[in-house]
């Protein structure tokens, strides 16, 4: 029988000790909502794969991380130009049916 009290040199862990950056961190540090950031993953062709993927970065300054952030940055500036076209042309059609209006009173007058 062999002697359990044998000293067993100390094993270095296969995985980190730091905990990976998920997409709840990343979320956060943009201050949007971890399923809002997913979807804009899913629109992104490096993680546009079709099935489920486990977001995981080494750190939020990772090339990744930046570049996940110019894209929201993107996003949002393409809705704000999006929806500064709509407020532009509601403004054009009601300025044309006042437009409308007015022409319409000074005939009935």
């Amino acid at each position: 029988m062999a002697n359990q009290n044998v000293p067993v040199a100390p094993v270095a862990p296969v995985v980190s000790a730091e905990m990976p950056i998920k997409a709840k961190h990343v979320a956060q540090l943009l201050g949007m909502k971890p399923t809002s950031l997913r979807r804009v993953l899913r629109a992104m062709p490096e993680y546009a794969d079709g099935v489920h993927t486990n977001y995981a970065w080494p750190s939020l300054t990772c090339p990744a991380v930046k570049a996940i952030q110019a894209r929201v940055a993107a996003n949002q500036a393409e809705r704000v130009a999006r929806a500064k076209a709509a407020t532009d042309a509601l403004a054009a059609r009601v300025k044309a049916a006042d437009a409308a209006a007015k022409a319409l009173a000074s005939l009935t007058k």
